[in-house]
C-alpha cells in the first residue's frame, strides 16, 4: 500500500507519516504549529540510496538525514573550505613547525601560536586531512570549521606583549577510583516467593539471596587544567584568552616574564625598591636577568632545566 505523503508545516521537508521530528528543521511535529504556514510545492526527485542505511534521499544530498552518513557527492563542500581556509591562511607567516595548541574561548578548538618580533600570535589551526576525509566521525569538525568561518574567525590575532598582563595556570589533575559491582547478601523478596512456590520454605531461603556481581575497580583521570591569559585590547579594555594545558610550556618559553609569580615577584620589587632607592638598580634587573636567560635557552647555550633553576632563583622560589 503506497504511503501517505506528509509535509513539515515549518520548512515544508518531505516526511515519512509517522515521524515526530523534522529531519530537516527539527520542529517537533506532536505539538500544534502556530507559526506561518508553508505553502507545499512538489518535492524534488528522490534518485540516491544511502548505502549505509538504504534511505530514500534527494538527488543532490550531501548527506543522508536518516543516519548522518557523508555522501561521496560532498567534494564540493571540501573543495570550498579548503579554498576559504587556504586564502586566509596564506599571507599569515607562519613558523615551520609552529606549535599547535588547544584554545577554549573560540568556536575552533586549536590554533597556532608563535612570537614573532613584540607580539604573540594566532591563527586557527583545522588539518585538511580532517575537512576531506568523507567519513561520519568529522561532521562535528567540518561544523568547528563553519562555525569559525561564520564568525569571522578565520583571522590571525596579535596581542603586543606590552599589553599582557599575565598568564597563569589553574586548576588541577586528581583521580577517581569508580567502584561498580558487588551487591550480595541482601533479601530478594521476588526471589523468594518463587523459591517458596518450587521448593517450600528452603527454597524461600535458597531464593532469597541476591546475585553478587563481579567487584570492579576503575581509575579515571579528571585534568581541568588550563592556561589563561590576560590582556588589554587596543581600547584597553581587559580580555582573556583560555587555552588548554598544553600551552603552559609554549608561554613559558615565549614571553617567560609574563608568568603570573614573576609579574607578581617584579611588582613586589618595584614596590621594594620604592621604599628604599638605594636597591633601584639591583632589583630592576631581575626581570632583565631572566629575559636573557631566556634567550641563551632559546639559543641553546643552556637547557630548560639549568633555564627553570635559575629562575627560580632569581624569584628567590
Amino acid at each position: 500500500m503506497k504511503k501517505e505523503k506528509r509535509y513539515c508545516p515549518r520548512c515544508n521537508a518531505e516526511l515519512w507519516p509517522d515521524s515526530i521530528t523534522c529531519w530537516s528543521c527539527k520542529l517537533n511535529l506532536q505539538e500544534p504549529y502556530t507559526g506561518p504556514v508553508i505553502k507545499v510545492e512538489q518535492p524534488k526527485e528522490k534518485s540516491y540510496i544511502c548505502p549505509k542505511c538504504n534511505a530514500e534521499l534527494w538527488s543532490d544530498s550531501i548527506r543522508c538525514w536518516s543516519c548522518g552518513y557523508v555522501l561521496p557527492k560532498e567534494m564540493s563542500f571540501i573543495d570550498e573550505a579548503l579554498n576559504l581556509y587556504n586564502s586566509a591562511r596564506e599571507p599569515i607567516n607562519i613558523p615551520v613547525k609552529c606549535p599547535i595548541v588547544e584554545i577554549r574561548s573560540s568556536s575552533y578548538k586549536h590554533s597556532y601560536l608563535w612570537k614573532e618580533q613584540d607580539s604573540i600570535c594566532l591563527f586557527p589551526f583545522f588539518s585538511q586531512e580532517r575537512l576531506t576525509e568523507s567519513t561520519n566521525g568529522n561532521l562535528d569538525y567540518r561544523f568547528e570549521f563553519l562555525s569559525a568561518h561564520g564568525a569571522h574567525e578565520l583571522k590571525e590575532i596579535r596581542i603586543p606583549t606590552s599589553n599582557i598582563e599575565y598568564f597563569e595556570a589553574r586548576g588541577d589533575v586528581f583521580m577517581e577510583n569508580k567502584i561498580s559491582g558487588g551487591g550480595g547478601g541482601g533479601a530478594n523478596i521476588g526471589g523468594a516467593l518463587l523459591g517458596a512456590v518450587i521448593a517450600g520454605g528452603a527454597g524461600a531461603i535458597i531464593g532469597g539471596k541476591q546475585k553478587v556481581n563481579a567487584v570492579t575497580s576503575e581509575v579515571i583521570k579528571h585534568d581541568n587544567r588550563e592556561v589563561c591569559l590576560k590582556y588589554l585590547d587596543q581600547e584597553d579594555v581587559k580580555r582573556e584568552v583560555i587555552f588548554g594545558f598544553d600551552a603552559n610550556d609554549v608561554l613559558n618559553e615565549l614571553i617567560p616574564e609574563k608568568e603570573h609569580s614573576i609579574v607578581n615577584a617584579i611588582k613586589t620589587s618595584q614596590i621594594l625598591a620604592a621604599q628604599s632607592p638605594g636597591s633601584i638598580r639591583a632589583e630592576k634587573s631581575v626581570a632583565d636577568q631572566i629575559r636573557e636567560f631566556s634567550k641563551l635557552k632559546d639559543e641553546g647555550i643552556i637547557t630548560q632545566e639549568e633555564f627553570d633553576a635559575k629562575k627560580r632563583q632569581l624569584l628567590g622560589l
